[in-house]
């Protein structure tokens, strides 16, 4: 038997691999080499222990069973009656554990595929980021709560990757996500970078460890009740000129409803652009409205548009008389790679070309989502030290003012997140004129 099992596993194992060896070099592309490993020797491996040792078990079991069988019938035939009804039970218990111990145990021949995927990687030397939180990027979607905008503040709540995966889809990274409290509750609204590859025609520009971004949403009734199991999809994209989508700006909609913008990146991450989706009123999906609701600029900002944050303007001092209107903050660059400078040109910081600095538009909400840029020519917000990067603008109002926060180059050239925070009586002083 044992003789017969080997060969059987020898002859599965050189099936595939001569079936690997005829697939188009696009497959190999576009699938992780560890996910090639784990179907080619794991899972193997798996039918390779039924094959030996699947006979022999079963060979003994029903030798076990027919000896106990002869064995109740000598020593006790009532008892065997007895137990015979007992029979149809067992029966039905294990075909209704076989319902669901099957899909369980290929979920997790596929998980164990997504782990295998990256680590085999890393061994070849290609720098990946492992599923379930090992690399060293976007490791976290984290909830803080304070008394007072300047805090302190305590982390109340954390969703790993490992807590965002799918068994398809285990997460490479997290960044950009907002919390949003509607009538309903709570709402999670945060961007990933998924595992998956991309669509077939463009699977030679896939970098290995990297994935496709796309935004999840979880709702519940509070923070504390926040659950991952939840987690349905909000936007995607399976378009190359769109293909990646993320970091949501989420707010209600001036006219009704809630607005949805995001960002979008086309397969070769040449460019960034601003979309919009809207949700009616008891309504529960997002619906697509464009990929492009602010065109990008003709100067500093004309690869990279990507609103960050919307702050409707108080309606004091000189905005007292005025329709109500908001602010869009935006960042901006002329191009997302770096640019070499001319030694006789003006000299500008390595923000302008492939870090981001900080714009700026304007709209009536009457007219939403129509905006006008401020920012024509220059940005208007540029750190004053390292490379100049300032961006990621996001606002908060309450009850005692405005609290900003963004991330800002520093002179060692780290991007911390940073912020300020204004009162109501400074917000009103600097709308007074």
């Amino acid at each position: 038997i044992t003789r017969i099992a080997v060969a059987a596993v020898h002859n599965m194992r050189q099936e595939i691999f001569d079936h690997g060896q005829r697939l188009h070099m696009r497959y190999f592309d576009r699938t992780k080499q560890g996910r090639i490993i784990a179907r080619a020797d794991r899972d193997v491996d798996s039918l390779e222990h039924l094959l030996m040792w699947g006979p022999i078990l079963f060979t003994s079991l029903i030798a076990c069973m027919a000896f106990g069988f002869v064995r109740l019938c000598w020593i006790d035939a009532q008892l065997l009656l007895w137990l015979l009804p007992a029979m149809p039970v067992m029966i039905l218990m294990s075909r209704v554990f076989q319902r669901y111990a099957f899909p369980a145990y290929r979920r997790v021949r596929e998980q164990h595929s997504a782990i295998s995927a990256p680590v085999a990687e890393s061994i070849t030397g290609v720098r990946v980021i492992q599923a379930f939180g090992a690399g060293a990027r976007g490791l976290e979607f984290a909830i803080f709560e304070g008394t007072t905008p300047t805090g302190p503040f305590t982390k109340i709540r954390s969703f790993t990757k490992q807590d965002l995966s799918r068994p398809e889809a285990p997460v490479v990274s997290i960044e950009g996500g907002k919390l949003f409290v509607g009538p309903s509750g709570v709402e999670m609204i945060v961007s990933t970078e998924k595992g998956i590859a991309y669509p077939e025609a463009l699977g030679s520009f896939q970098k290995p460890g990297t994935g496709v971004w796309s935004i999840d949403r979880i709702g519940a009734a509070s923070i504390e009740a926040l659950d991952s199991a939840t987690m349905t999809e909000v936007q995607s994209s399976g378009d190359g000129a769109t293909l990646h989508v993320k970091d949501p700006v989420v707010f209600d909609s001036p006219a009704g409803g809630t607005a949805l913008m995001f960002c979008s990146h086309p397969f070769g991450w040449s460019s960034s652009n601003t979309g919009l989706a809207k949700r009616g009123e008891g309504e529960g999906e997002f619906v697509l409205q464009t990929h492009s609701v602010l065109e990008r600029g003709a100067t500093w900002d004309v690869a990279c548009t990507r609103v960050t944050d919307r702050l409707a303007v108080p309606q004091v001092g000189l905005f007292a008389d005025l329709p109500p209107l908001s602010l869009y903050f935006y960042d901006g660059a002329e191009c997302l790679r770096s640019l070499d400078e001319n030694a006789k040109a003006v000299k500008r910081p390595r923000g302008y070309s492939c870090e981001e600095l900080g714009g700026l538009a304007w709209g009536w909400d009457a007219e939403f989502p129509k905006m006008q840029r401020l920012s024509v020519d220059f940005p208007l917000f540029i750190s004053p030290n390292g490379t100049g990067c300032s961006r990621y603008v996001s606002t908060l109002k309450t009850q005692d003012g405005i609290m900003a926060t963004w991330q800002q180059s520093q002179s060692d050239r780290s991007q911390p997140l940073v912020g300020n925070f204004l009162d109501s009586a400074a917000v009103e002083s600097q709308l007074a004129g």
